[in-house]
């Protein structure tokens, strides 16, 4: 009577009995999670870079300049990206990517056409110059801080053990980037620059989160993605109190012809489709912006995302069931709780008093893993975290 209630996956791995063996529940084709930066991979789309535009250029007009029969990727992939400084949130060249090197090739030629012809393209009143160019290229604008990496590299090659110490790699962004973008977010009217485009920083956001190499999980550390993370939160949150406000934290009028519902859109979809971006931090961008159920299950998260405090690297496999997943939480959670319900009194006492502190969804799941604390778990790469839970879960589903 129960099975009819089930999805057809959970009554196949259960079987006639009821039970799984241990290597059902650990066969590939089975588990429910995934290591969700891994789902990403390296872009080879075409790549157009657009020199000598208005800083105060706008999405919108780049897509109408290119015209419709230009071959972008679709909205979703947000292919176009005007660079901005974070310094000094200067607009600077704007790259767009194609469906393949061909279409970006097609476009140009195109431009070049009308050029001999005494047609010269213009944005603004700018003659505007369009050359074919490349991810490599793209990449070192939006990453401007990451030394030693050659962009060019297939995979990327790294430097680490130079004399020279500023020209190894210690990640892609730095906190000091990150904070600088969201002042421009946040006091667009104190920059020159910004103030007359103060979507600006936001689609840098979004670009950053696009492009970030999340699949490279050996080089990305704990810390770096909560800067990056941190600052999205920060920009959805007030981006989100602009527009319900309608004024901005100093008094001043925003402009809501720039500032839109659409772009808050733009942003947390961004956030909510980054393989990078932990289930528990998806859960607080969509508790943010009041994001209904049903949009949800389409971005993959979990019922009680919220209660996915220690889960850093893993996530909902796409295509499966909810009740697979939360059948393996609720056999980790029962055994967990198990091994710890067998300690000594002193040792049970303390372990269930740190947990009253945090969600009990996945039982002592945070125990098996046996993280570090401090500066240890922040330059932790999320490759390492990964393979904690990895082997924690393999642990409990053995045990149990």
């Amino acid at each position: 009577e129960v099975r009819q209630f089930r999805s057809d996956w959970l009554n196949h791995l259960t079987g006639p009995s009821g039970q799984p063996t241990v290597e059902e529940m650990l066969h590939s084709k089975n588990m429910p999670f995934v290591e969700t930066c891994l789902l990403a991979e390296r872009s080879n789309n075409g790549i157009i870079c657009l020199s000598n535009i208005p800083y105060e250029i706008t999405r919108a007009e780049i897509i109408a300049f290119l015209g419709r029969s230009a071959r972008i990727l679709n909205d979703k992939e947000e292919p176009v990206h005007i660079i901005m400084d974070r310094v000094t949130s200067k607009t600077n060249d704007c790259y767009v990517e194609f469906v393949s090197f061909q279409d970006a090739v097609n476009v140009v030629d195109k431009h070049r056409a009308a050029i001999k012809q005494e047609r010269h393209p213009k944005l603004g009143d700018r003659n505007v110059e369009m050359t074919v160019s490349s991810q490599a290229k793209l990449m070192k604008e939006l990453f401007p801080t990451a030394h030693g990496i050659d962009w060019h590299q297939s995979p990327y090659a790294f430097t680490s053990g130079s004399e020279w110490d500023f020209q190894n790699f210690k990640g892609f962004i730095c906190a000091e980037e990150m904070g600088m973008l969201y002042k421009h977010a946040e006091a667009n009217s104190h920059a020159s620059y910004a103030k007359g485009c103060p979507e600006r920083p936001f689609e840098c956001m979004i670009s950053t989160i696009k492009k970030m190499p999340w699949y490279l999980t050996e080089r990305i550390t704990i810390k770096e993605r909560h800067y990056i993370y941190d600052t999205t939160f920060k920009m959805v949150q007030y981006l989100k109190e602009l527009l319900e406000r309608g004024t901005m934290r100093r008094g001043q009028k925003p402009d809501f012809n720039r500032l839109t519902k659409q772009l808050l859109n733009r942003l947390v979809k961004a956030a909510m489709l980054c393989p990078g971006f932990t289930v528990s931090q998806k859960d607080n961008i969509a508790y943010t912006v009041n994001l209904p159920e049903r949009d949800l299950r389409e971005y993959n998260q979990p019922r009680f995302a919220e209660r996915w405090c220690h889960q850093y690297a893993l996530g909902v496999k796409p295509g499966v069931p909810l009740d697979v997943v939360e059948y393996y939480i609720a056999l980790i959670s029962a055994e967990t709780s198990r091994v710890v319900d067998n300690l000594s009194v002193s040792r049970k006492r303390a372990l269930k008093l740190e947990q009253s502190k945090t969600s009990d969804y996945w039982g002592f799941f945070w125990c098996e893993m046996n993280l570090p604390s401090g500066d240890a778990f922040d330059n932790m790469t999320l490759a390492d975290i990964a393979a904690l839970e990895w082997d924690a879960i393999e642990k409990v589903i053995r045990r149990a």
